[in-house]
């Protein structure tokens, strides 16, 4: 398992600034938020995002992942799924130029409507073989808001979409947050899907949810991670330190960032 630093964490700087902290800090790779505003905004050139990958693996700190943020790949209206859709392709293209063998998807958006559900496994086949020509792999996180909010939805529509270049993005965070699942069915339910692993925390203070460093608050890290080493994952644990939502609630990333690894590492 390799760590790897999240552009959460580093609202305000630039994509640059992002990798040359997280190599500092012994970091295998990045994870880019694609987003306006953030470090890699969608227009970014693709002259650009090359420039920046050379630069990345001149730091020893390869981008990993690029992570937009197309909510609504299953949308009723043609239009709004068509624009959903023509960002994660183009967020497909930016990996390319970066470098990056990995971007990060939404389960589409929570909707109970009846054809929601064939929309999303449609569009995900879409994206995969956009992604697959590409030598990429979809990542479908358990998120909030989505149609993917539980590691058992998120087993049941990977399975559905039945391809190869898409995997799970297991946030367990996420889910405690947002659920009812227990950590251990989220877990054992997406084993043999996981790609990769958002790493974050969170307390619960009067009822509320504050954002805390790793290991600080009630995800069971201790419990999850030795269970991820012996199921034979391999791949990037990226922590998510939620600066970007949560300015107030955590430290400045250069010694967030680092209590988080310190804690993450004893467990590797």
């Amino acid at each position: 398992m390799e760590l790897i630093g999240h552009t959460m964490a580093t609202p305000g700087r630039s994509a640059r600034a992002a990798v040359a902290l997280f190599a500092e800090l012994g970091f295998a790779g990045a994870e880019l938020v694609c987003r306006d505003g953030m470090a890699l905004p969608p227009d970014t050139p693709l002259d650009e995002a090359r420039a920046l990958g050379e630069f990345a693996r001149s730091c020893a700190c390869p981008i990993r992942t690029v992570t937009p943020y197309a909510w609504e790949i299953n949308s009723a209206d043609p239009a709004t799924q068509a624009a959903s859709l023509a960002l994660l392709r183009h967020a497909c293209d930016l990996a390319v130029a970066l470098g990056a063998s990995c971007v990060r998807a939404y389960g589409g958006k929570e909707d109970h409507e009846a054809g929601a559900g064939h929309r999303t496994v449609a569009a995900l086949r879409e994206a995969a073989a956009y992604a697959a020509e590409r030598e990429l792999t979809i990542l479908v996180e358990n998120h909030p808001g989505t149609m993917t909010r539980t590691g058992i939805a998120t087993r049941r529509l990977i399975d559905e979409v039945a391809h190869a270049n898409v995997r799970a993005l297991y946030d367990p965070a996420n889910v405690l947050a947002d659920t009812d699942e227990p950590w251990e069915t989220t877990l054992s339910v997406q084993l043999g899907t996981i790609a990769y692993v958002h790493v974050k925390d969170f307390a619960r203070v009067d009822g509320t949810r504050r954002a805390c460093c790793v290991g600080d608050g009630i995800v069971p890290w201790a419990e999850i991670l030795p269970q991820l080493r012996d199921s034979g994952f391999d791949g990037c644990l990226s922590f998510e330190y939620e600066k970007m939502w949560y300015p107030d609630q955590l430290p400045e990333p250069e010694v967030g960032l680092r209590r988080c690894a310190e804690f993450v590492r004893q467990f590797l």
